[in-house]
Parts: C-alpha cells; structure tokens; sequence
C-alpha cells in the first residue's frame, strides 16, 4: 500500500490495468494527490460513490476505457512481455 502510494504521488497520471477491486483504493490515492486516473473496468458503486471527492478535489476519473472482453489486458501483457 505505502509502495503504490508513493508512485501515485510522483505520477502525472495513473492508468490502471489492476483488477476492478483494488481500483477504490487506487482511486483514493489518485484523489488524495490530485492525479487523474483511468481505468478498464467498469463503474462500480464504490468508485460511483467517490464521484463528489473527485469533483471536489479537480480530479477526473475515467472508468470503462477499455476494450472488451479482456483485449486491454492482453493487449497490454503483449507490450509488457
């Protein structure tokens, strides 16, 4: 957690191919150091629920930028391999 915490803070913007449950802590990270954040995955209620924070805070949250179903992700273990 502290790990991801301190490269969230020196990151101009996150894009997060982690899997939809850890995006609500990736996404408060993101908040707390006013770093945009995109995701794949799509908008959950928990993430729905951190809208305000991130309006609040000038951040934008951009869920659902992805191809389905699972092309982002093996697109991406394609660059990375």
């Amino acid at each position: 957690h502290e790990r991801m915490e301190k490269l969230v803070s020196r990151c101009a913007s996150v894009i997060s191919l982690l899997p939809q449950t850890m995006h609500v802590e990736v996404a408060k990270m993101c908040i707390s150091h006013k770093v945009p954040l995109v995701t794949a995955s799509y908008v959950s209620p928990e993430m729905r629920k951190l809208d305000q924070a991130a309006k609040d805070a000038g951040v934008p949250i951009l869920c659902e930028m992805g191809l389905d179903p699972g092309m982002d992700h093996m697109s991406a273990m394609q660059v990375i391999d």
